[in-house]
């Protein structure tokens, strides 16, 4: 299957503005999609929990209030990730 992610802000200086991967798995899910992205779990997680403040969208939902990085995945959903908001 393939997803597509879509990076936002200071995560497209360093992922670009978007990747499709490819998954095996006709079962996967946000963290496996996650995984294939070269740092981006480590960029974006501690532990198996996502970082406060990074938000993970996936066709237009929020991860959270779903079930979080082990949310099922299936063929043609894009994934977007939103780093913290900055200002001043």
């Amino acid at each position: 299957m393939k997803i597509k992610l879509e990076f936002f802000a200071t995560l497209r200086e360093k992922f670009g503005k978007e990747k499709e991967v490819e998954l095996q798995s006709s079962n996967a899910t946000i963290r496996e999609a996650l995984a294939k992205v070269e740092g981006l779990l480590e960029e974006i997680t501690e532990g198996d929990k996502l970082k406060p403040m990074y938000k993970v969208l996936v066709n237009g939902l929020n991860i959270e209030f779903l079930d979080k990085l082990e949310t099922k995945i299936k063929d043609g959903d894009e994934i977007s990730i939103f780093p913290p908001a900055g200002g001043g």
